[in-house]
């Protein structure tokens, strides 16, 4: 994703702010407020502020207006159509301030949502028609991006409409995922459809207001872009225009076809998508033969959208080929196979290096150099930029400052426009890429490059003249391209080794101060009469009292930890729990609540919400353990341990019959909560891994062999979609088959299958699980990934390695679970108050379970001090067996 600087939101420098924190600033509210008639009002939220009528219509849905306009005529817009309305009777809303109306014409913004300044509800058919013909009369002389969701009136600029809900009404599905809805005319809930062309619903008739009904003949014409290429496939969408591959109808040549549509991501001085597909065009002619970038080809007008061709570059972009090659990412590499991808990587890194000195001679500063802007081809290669969007001519150019997040120097973001030392700290980022797979670290852990170079100089002996290049790109805006590109051509592979499944690091770090200082900046930073943040969380928080995203999972660390917690927090999950609509799921409402305060003792309060979740309209929706009716039932055998109440173990039994009652046969096993075309989530949090467990610990509990076979089935299930790559099994997040990228995670995917596989080996003893385990082992071997937390990095791998290790009683895992911590180790933050971690991919600082700090700590403190697992597990069942 590429960011120019429009400013920032109130933001903290180190935590994440949602934007529904965000105070807008009153431009736009004080050009409106003196226009309002006597009565009425403006009632201000962070992205629209509403004006409202002194007597409201309440209706709920009807035909909408929508006005659209670029910055620079934002003022005239507002007053013009305050006026119109107002003298009307009709309420309206707009966009709260210049940062909201950037977000609505950003590249970025929802391509159903973009170009929305301001909305208007006419009360009924007949104050529709009145209005929008003066509004079009009204802004005759105004242009902004078309509404793609909508209908242009006539040949307006700025007036669009739809028909739609006038007021929010949302329902949620088990996961948190929201709908908004209308009434159709049986007066039956069917979703208001955003999307990004325009729908009429089938009970809604339309007059087509505006509009000129084109010729029979013309309708379904095969009609050629720009009139000799075809497109075949879409690459990227997005709100300013987007990419496709297409070919040369006369010749068949491929080709790659941009698209910009004009108005959209349009700042005050007027440059727009369309300015910079003329600034790009015009930079692939100077560069024209240079082997830098793609050839222009054409250029072509169709309706109100610009569109550049230029040659299609065989290959693959550089992520996708660092996800493949990187060997860092493949314990049981040969040294053969780390020799040949250092030799590669170098080579990459020398061109590439070569490339930006020639751009740099020409006075070009790509701007925007990221592992998603280079095309190579695996066999030969050969390289190129793609994207030049983001490029400029010095002394040519309007200042241009569009990057990619995790490939920006420090300064970036406060400045206007690129210069050439950009490109070469973006450099030194992707050669980082080539050897490991994270550099968003690089913009909150200063010194995550040099600590990543130096255990890769260990681990697999990687030349220094890697790091020595790396460091002179990050560190040096001066840096010479020549030197660095010498050091990467001369490099020596002597000392190259392989790179282990088995772990050999006798250097262990000191895991239990590690721990002690991650807690006390958890205390530090602990604010539980904050309204809104009671600690610092990441973007993925939805809901306060969850366990993956919320306070309940820090909560359950600390009491792993300390075996208790403080007062001020047992105090705010004591009151939590009564305020809010929260989801019923172990990982994301209410059951993970009760799950936590049965663990720090508030027993009777546990009861209570787990009789809520009891009561939750959306508890069957979904059979999965983490956001379904297997965790609710996992919940029960947890009180029941605690308080030993029968009637929580028959409260799980009902959730048993109900999974034999539901579960759907497959040729593999069985399977549950199947969507329409059949597909269903894997693993332990949303595939039937996680459903096995529950009922594993269930058919023990009440002695049951039942459950047991059905556990088995689900498992063997799971395993079914298992797929070999480089010697080792992994998983999709799904059983969708284009889905073809594998995890080796605790949630998304392998992790999580092995943690059940291992226990179900434990009790059964069936040599199959056994066999599965082993074929895991080399892709849970891990050490360096995109991110450290619980879910989607190295520590939830951690847990798993160690329930290896206590379950199979085999120290090599136990090994591999400290190579996790010399890993862990990498993403550390250093502080006067203590250590935290970054959010999962985030330049702020977190302390949720799921994606931040505590699921680090989680996952230490069980190491140093050898624990059992106690993250939403309940082995102590497994011992009665």
């Amino acid at each position: 994703m590429n960011h120019q600087n429009n400013g920032d939101l109130n933001a903290h420098p180190e935590f994440f702010v949602p934007l529904n924190k965000y105070k807008p600033k009153s431009t736009y509210y004080a050009c409106v407020d003196p226009l309002l008639p006597a009565l009425w009002r403006l009632r201000r939220d962070y992205f629209w502020t509403q004006a409202v009528a002194p007597v409201s219509p309440y209706l709920t849905q009807g035909w909408k207006i929508h006005i659209s306009c670029t910055l620079k005529y934002a003022k005239t817009v507002l007053e013009r159509v305050t006026r119109v309305c107002t003298d009307d009777g009709t309420e309206f809303k707009f966009a709260s301030d210049e940062f909201i109306h950037r977000k609505l014409l950003s590249k970025s913004a929802a391509r159903q949502s973009g170009g929305k300044f301001m909305t208007i509800y006419p009360a009924g058919i007949e104050k529709f028609e009145g209005l929008i013909e003066t509004l079009y009369r009204t802004l005759q002389d105004i242009q902004g991006p078309y509404i793609l969701s909508d209908r242009q009136y006539k040949d307006s600029g700025a007036v669009f409409y739809r028909y739609g809900g006038f007021r929010a009404f949302t329902v949620r599905d088990f996961s948190g995922r929201e709908k908004s809805m209308i009434l159709d005319d049986d007066f039956r809930l069917v979703e208001d459809q955003r999307i990004p062309h325009f729908r009429v619903p089938a009970f809604v008739t339309d007059k087509r207001w505006g509009q000129i009904d084109e010729p029979a003949d013309a309708v379904g014409a095969d009609v050629l872009f720009g009139d000799e290429y075809a497109i075949e496939s879409v690459l990227k969408f997005s709100n300013a225009g987007g990419v496709y591959a297409g070919r040369r109808v006369a010749d068949g040549l491929s080709v790659v076809i941009k698209e910009a549509r004009p108005h959209v991501d349009a700042e005050i001085n007027g440059l727009d998508p369309l300015n910079r597909l003329k600034k790009e065009q015009r930079i692939l002619h100077v560069l024209e033969g240079s082997g830098i970038a793609p050839r222009p080809l054409g250029w072509f007008v169709e309706w109100e959208h610009t569109f550049l061709v230029q040659e299609k570059i065989a290959g693959k972009t550089l992520r996708e080929y660092c996800l493949d090659a990187t060997k860092s990412l493949y314990p049981g590499s040969s040294q053969a196979d780390v020799r040949t991808w250092l030799q590669k990587s170098a080579a990459i890194g020398a061109d590439l290096i070569e490339k930006v000195r020639l751009l740099h001679v020409q006075d070009i500063v790509f701007g925007d150099i990221s592992t998603n802007n280079i095309i190579i081809d695996p066999e030969s290669l050969t390289l190129r930029f793609i994207d030049f969007e983001g490029a400029l001519q010095v002394g040519v150019d309007e200042n241009i400052n569009i990057y990619t997040p995790g490939f920006c120097a420090p300064s970036r973001p406060e400045r206007e426009v690129a210069q050439a030392s950009d490109d070469l700290y973006a450099l030194g980022c992707v050669l980082l890429a080539l050897l490991a797979p994270s550099s968003v670290s690089l913009d909150i852990v200063k010194e995550y490059p040099e600590r990543i170079l130096a255990e890769l100089m260990a681990d697999v002996g990687l030349p220094r003249a890697f790091k020595t290049c790396i460091e002179s790109l990050l560190r040096d805006p001066c840096s010479d391209l020549g030197e660095c590109r010498r050091l990467l051509e001369s490099i020596s592979l002597d000392r190259v080794t392989e790179f282990s499944i088995e772990s050999t690091d006798s250097h262990r770090p000191d895991v239990a101060q590690l721990v002690g200082k991650a807690m006390d900046y958890m205390r530090s930073v602990m604010s539980m009469d904050h309204p809104w943040r009671p600690f610092p969380l990441d973007a993925q928080s939805v809901d306060l009292i969850a366990v993956d995203h919320g306070v309940a999972g820090i909560a359950l660390v600390w009491q792993q930890v300390e075996k208790d917690v403080p007062d001020s927090l047992k105090e705010w999950m004591a009151r939590s729990e009564t305020k809010g609509n929260h989801l019923p799921g172990l990982l994301n409402g209410l059951c993970g609540m009760a799950w936590v305060q049965c663990a720090i003792g508030l027993t009777d309060e546990s009861e209570r919400v787990l009789a809520r979740a009891a009561e939750h309209h959306l508890l069957h929706e979904n059979m999965s353990l983490g956001y379904g009716y297997a965790g609710y039932g996992l919940t029960c055998l947890k009180i029941w341990l605690a308080n030993k109440d029968d009637k929580k173990l028959e409260e799980a039994e009902k959730v048993g019959k109900a999974l034999l009652a539901t579960g759907v046969a497959q040729e593999s096993g069985v399977a549950w909560s199947l969507d329409a075309n059949g597909y269903t989530g894997l693993g332990l949090h949303s595939g039937a891994s996680g459903i096995a467990l529950f009922l594993l610990y269930l058919g023990i509990a009440t002695g049951k062999d039942g459950y047991i076979s059905l556990a088995m089935q689900g498992l063997d299930c799971d395993i079914a979609h298992g797929r070999t790559v480089n010697g080792a099994v992994g998983f999709p997040t799904d059983t969708v088959p284009k889905n073809r990228i594998l995890y080796p995670y605790l949630s998304a995917v392998t992790a999580g299958v092995a943690c059940v596989a291992v226990r179900m080996y434990a009790i059964t003893r069936h040599e199959k699980y056994k066999l599965f385990v082993d074929q895991v082992k080399a892709s849970v071997a891990q050490k360096y990934t995109m991110s450290g937390d619980l879910f989607l990095g190295l520590s939830g791998i951690g847990h798993y390695l160690l329930d290896a290790a206590q379950f199979l009683e085999d120290d090599s895992y136990r090994c591999l679970a400290w190579r996790i911590a010399s890993g862990l180790n990498l993403f550390k933050i250093e502080k006067d108050s203590g250590i935290c971690f970054s959010g999962r991919n985030s330049p702020r600082i977190s302390c949720s379970l799921a994606g931040g700090g505590a699921g680090i700590i989680s996952y230490l403190d069980r190491l140093v001090c050898e624990k059992k697992n106690e993250f939403l597990m309940l082995d102590e069942i497994l011992a009665k067996n």
